[in-house]
């Protein structure tokens, strides 16, 4: 979670201490719609970092994934059969040259490629065998681009989620804001002026500034 929201959920949890323990004092605050509000808010953002989170590690594993059956693809099946095409090509006019896919492809791109490449081993499949090659390349090409697919399914299924959480924290975090202003309001009228506990108070309901160098001289 950014920082400006965790700053936010960390407010609301400091404000749930101060109102705890100066219940004595603010018993009619706790008992207040706005407090009920507060809970929720520092609730429900908690456990949406959490879920965050869990999705930003979950879309990074399966990039890592996604890496690796890419390499896997490009180097032990779409490698192998550009270089017979290339070397069929030389002795036979009918076969066609098949390149490799740009190095900056797209999990898409290679998907579709995949296709070509699997067609071009089945008609190479006498060539195949006799560069000791497994008379399944054809078919192993074509099951390695399922297998990437699958995992960019989950990948894209993992960002749509962090992406859902995130709205959410957004909308929670401006919740609690309005929160603490009503709050502060019922506090301050609870407490009235020149009351010592009002400094806790506005201790408890600051946000914390950003840290980082200072600026200027």
């Amino acid at each position: 979670m950014e920082w400006k929201y965790s700053n936010v959920l960390r407010t609301g949890q400091t404000m749930q201490g101060f109102l705890d323990e100066q219940a004595t004092h603010l018993g009619r605050v706790n008992q207040s719609a706005a407090r009920r509000l507060l809970d929720r808010c520092v609730r429900e953002l908690a456990a949406a970092a959490a879920m965050q989170v869990s999705a930003t590690d979950m879309a990074t594993g399966q990039t890592k994934e996604k890496k690796r059956i890419r390499r896997d693809l490009l180097e032990q099946h779409f490698q192998q059969v550009v270089a017979i095409s290339k070397r069929e090509m030389l002795l036979k006019s009918h076969v066609h040259l098949v390149r490799m896919p740009p190095q900056r492809a797209s999990d898409g791109e290679l998907i579709a490629r995949s296709h070509k490449i699997a067609a071009t081993a089945r008609a190479l499949a006498s060539e195949v065998r006799g560069q000791q090659l497994s008379e399944n390349l054809s078919a192993e090409v074509l099951a390695k681009a399922k297998e990437l697919q699958r995992a960019l399914i989950v990948h894209d299924m993992h960002i749509a989620r962090r992406s859902g959480v995130t709205k959410s924290i957004v909308e929670l975090c401006s919740s609690l804001r309005e929160t603490r202003a009503v709050l502060n309001g019922l506090v301050v009228k609870e407490l009235r002026l020149g009351n010592p506990l009002l400094a806790g108070w506005e201790k408890a309901k600051r946000f914390a500034k950003k840290p980082g160098p200072k600026r200027g001289g």
